[in-house]
């Protein structure tokens, strides 16, 4: 009895301080500030981990701890032009995500270029990179924390769940938001324009829509034979898997050269992989000559390993989207059972690109990760490379970024007639000045050609055919949409 007085009387003082606290300080004159920019910040410490900063000049300004879900990439200390990045680097289970970490440090190979250079405007790049862990709801969440803590004017992307999720707080704030990995057709006809009126879309994404990817896949599994195989889809039940799956299906012929059907479809809950085993038990009694997945790494693995406990599946071979491409397949799966297993993604580029050649041979020396080996890697990269030149585009224009005028950057560098320039630091410089100059560019990325239709914010792009040879995604061919 008298512990529950105690405890009761420590919240009236508890409670009483903080009004007494509030009362003092809304009585200074002017209000109580005690930082006006992160460095003021740098002093203290949180949980958050990592170092002496922990903690940003937020709303109000106030010192707030950085989120435990962010790290920074670039100075920690000191001034600096700040962007965001969400994508997921860990799975729920706590282990690193299949592409994020390498999608993390992709954006960090541009902004360490950038910065041993001269930055931008003399000053480097910091960039809060945050882990959704593949959640629609903590990348929301973490939008909002950078648009209205952060204050972020721009906002690098991943995927298209995460990017959609995401655009419902960076469009109503007029923040930037650039998708890597994002190729849902829903994003083609996403409302996108500044609350506030304009022309220019605030959501852009260097990854094709994957409404150009479907007959493409159409196309390789018929390969000018007469009569169709027997198709049967696995998708992931989300944006990307239905949107996907929906523009496979409506390619390829309905009905068999004897009236049969000639597919057929079954969907896989991300949340729930116990989906997976009734799943595959529809494609058995359906008898496929061809499986395709449309999922992410954890449904897929689950699918193919699945497999070989329905013994009508065994003769039916494998066709993956840009999904299967991650560096720990090998390990997961039985690599026998997917040995000559074909598969379509968007261009990772061309072998004599300057670009590529720039990217590719970069990126493996500093993180020892092989580029084909992740899907949408240098997507991610020309992403980041662009916000820099749309940074810088827009501190020239308005003495600081902001996102409206960094999406207008972005409608000047697909212009055909304007000077070619190859996305790279080195020519970063070039890029700018030209643009600063009045001058339209048309850029050459890491992932290929970059001809940016500004209405819907997106590029199409050429995509290339491979196919798993021992423990590697062997490009056989590069083809137009």
């Amino acid at each position: 009895m008298g512990r529950r007085r105690w405890g009761r009387s420590a919240v009236v003082v508890a409670v009483a301080g903080v009004i007494a606290a509030s009362v003092s300080c809304s009585l200074l004159i002017g209000g109580f500030k005690e930082c006006t920019t992160d460095g003021d910040c740098a002093g203290r410490a949180s949980d958050a981990g990592g170092g002496a900063f922990n903690y940003i000049c937020g709303a109000g300004n106030y010192c707030l701890p950085i989120d435990k879900r962010c790290v920074i990439l670039g100075p920690k200390t000191g001034d600096a032009w700040v962007w965001g990045a969400i994508m997921p680097k860990t799975l729920a289970t706590g282990l690193p995500h299949q592409w994020g970490p390498s999608w993390e440090s992709a954006i960090d190979l541009v902004v360490n270029e950038l910065n041993s250079r001269i930055g931008i405007h003399n000053k480097p790049v910091r960039v809060y990179s945050c882990d959704s862990q593949s959640s629609t709801t903590a990348a929301s969440e973490l939008a909002d924390y950078l648009v209205n803590t952060v204050k972020v004017p721009v906002i690098i992307s991943d995927g298209s769940g995460d990017t959609i999720a995401e655009s419902r707080i960076t469009i109503p704030n007029n923040v930037l938001l650039v998708a890597g990995a994002a190729t849902s057709p829903e994003l083609t006809s996403l409302p996108d324009t500044p609350p506030g009126g304009g022309t220019v879309g605030l959501v852009w994404r260097t990854t094709p829509s994957d409404a150009l990817q479907a007959p493409i896949i159409a196309r390789q599994i018929l390969d000018g034979g007469s009569a169709p195989p027997k198709v049967f889809v696995f998708y992931r039940n989300d944006a990307f898997g239905q949107g996907l799956s929906t523009l496979f299906l409506g390619s390829y012929p309905t009905t068999l050269p004897d009236g049969g059907p000639a597919r057929s479809s079954a969907f896989v809950d991300p949340t729930d992989l116990s989906t997976v085993n009734p799943a595959l038990v529809s494609a058995e009694a359906f008898r496929p000559e061809v499986m395709v997945v449309i999922g992410f790494p954890a449904e897929l693995v689950a699918i193919v390993n699945g497999a070989a406990s329905h013994p009508g599946l065994a003769s039916a071979s494998w066709f993956f989207t840009q999904n299967a491409k991650f560096p720990a397949l090998f390990s997961q799966v039985d690599a026998g059972a997917i040995q000559g297993s074909r598969g379509t993604s968007p261009s990772a580029g061309y072998d004599n690109s300057g670009p590529s050649i720039f990217f590719r041979q970069k990126f493996e020396q500093t993180y020892g990760v092989p580029f084909n080996s992740v899907v949408d890697l240098s997507n991610v990269y020309d992403a980041a490379m662009l916000v820099a030149i749309a940074t810088e585009y827009s501190i020239t224009k308005d003495g600081a970024p902001n996102g409206i005028r960094m999406a207008e950057a972005f409608t000047k560098v697909s212009t055909d007639g304007g000077m070619g320039v190859d996305l790279t630091p080195i020519n970063f410089t070039t890029a700018t000045s030209e643009l600063n100059a009045g001058r339209e560019i048309d850029i050459e990325g890491a992932s290929g050609h970059l001809n940016f239709n500004n209405a819907p914010g997106e590029a199409p792009a050429d995509y290339d055919v491979w196919k798993i040879i021992g423990n590697n995604f062997v490009t056989q061919y590069t083809v137009a949409p």
